[in-house]
């Protein structure tokens, strides 16, 4: 089963610029838990302090009804920055 896990980030400075640096290196492929087979961070267009980071998954098991353990501590550790929308949405056949 593919899931797609999202954080959302909308920093209290409104820039972003400083987050980068800290991501890029979280994930390298084929380097990350069981499962995971991909991490893209977005930037909004518009509004230059919102993040989207999208997590793809591939499990058999729905053990990320409320996100993965690597999901969690991105979320817990990005709430120093500003708000966060974490969900977890799976791909329908």
């Amino acid at each position: 089963m593919k899931f797609l896990e999202i954080i959302q980030v909308r920093s209290h400075s409104g820039r972003s610029d400083y987050l980068f640096p800290l991501l890029k290196d979280l994930y390298q492929e084929g380097n990350g838990p069981d499962g995971l087979r991909g991490l893209k961070i977005y930037s909004h267009l518009q509004l230059k302090g919102d993040l989207s980071l999208h997590l793809v998954w591939e499990k058999d098991t729905h053990d990320l009804l409320q996100g993965s353990p690597l999901g969690l501590k991105l979320s817990q550790a990005l709430k120093d920055f500003g708000l966060i929308n974490h969900n977890v949405w799976k791909e329908e056949e």
